[in-house]
């Protein structure tokens, strides 16, 4: 059973619905959105992409529409393999100032060349924007002196299924129970020590920059793979969501460690 607090706390996340909902009317081209890009690199390849990718980030950092720019090596999900990076798996986490810095971005010299060296080197770079949610809580809790080399990130793709998917369960509208749902999670999550960051996502269609209210993304960042493991996976919050999760959504959990470009760039 939930304690009272975490019931209180849900209850609490359940009034943010109303004013996300409000504020998704202001999202679009004008405004930040993020970016993950993710790539699938070639055998033989990974040293040397591995390497032109992260000489992408200094240069990137110093335009003036980037607000985030930063590169991942994707690791295991299991205790045995969690520090195991797979470095033919890799992720970049965007946040740009509007879509015309983006797309100025897109067009600059060094991008175009990684495009070009990726069509010998990769398998595919696959690029989703997202409207990232601001529902008016922060993770409130620190961990004194974090090492950054343990911090631990989690990109969670979700899919809501279609509106009928479900009439058998009595619920026949799952968007708007599953983004109810989930809305809860993140005032809940901002209160564990653990928790660096906890974002939600809508995604972006690629022209129009319209909302596409099925897809959503969260990206975390955790002090610790033990810490996600123990604190939040074993919530009582979380394990409700995951009990209930199959019926409305399809879910994709990947796990990834924030990559240093210098010390890559300094081999």
């Amino acid at each position: 059973m939930l304690s009272k607090r975490v019931l209180f706390l849900m209850v609490a996340a359940l009034f943010i619905v109303g004013a996300v909902a409000g504020s998704l009317a202001f999202a679009g081209v004008e405004r930040p959105f993020s970016v993950v890009a993710t790539i699938k690199i070639k055998p033989g390849f990974e040293k040397e992409a591995y390497k032109e990718m992260a000489a992408l980030i200094p240069l990137t950092h110093r335009e003036p529409g980037c607000l985030r720019y930063d590169m991942h090596v994707n690791v295991g999900l299991e205790p045995n393999d969690n520090k195991k990076e797979n470095p033919s798996y890799i992720m970049f986490y965007e946040t740009w100032l509007d879509r015309e810095s983006w797309d100025m971005h897109m067009v600059k010299p060094y991008v175009k060349r990684w495009f070009t060296l990726a069509e010998k080197m990769t398998d595919g770079v696959e690029i989703y924007l997202y409207d990232k949610l601001s529902v008016g809580t922060v993770p409130t809790r620190q961990v004194d002196n974090p090492d950054p080399k343990e911090m631990y990130t989690i990109l969670a793709l979700i899919n809501i299924k279609p509106k009928d998917a479900n009439v058998k369960d009595g619920i026949p509208d799952t968007v708007d129970r599953a983004w109810k749902e989930m809305l809860a999670l993140i005032p809940l999550t901002h209160t564990d020590k653990s928790c660096i960051n906890y974002d939600m996502h809508v995604a972006l269609d690629m022209n129009t920059m319209g909302r596409k209210m099925s897809e959503v993304a969260f990206y975390e960042n955790w002090y610790s793979y033990d810490l996600w493991k123990k604190d939040h996976m074993n919530a009582p919050y979380l394990k409700h969501w995951f009990d209930i999760a199959p019926k409305f959504v399809d879910l994709k959990l990947t796990a990834w460690r924030k990559v240093d470009f210098t010390e890559v760039l300094s081999k």
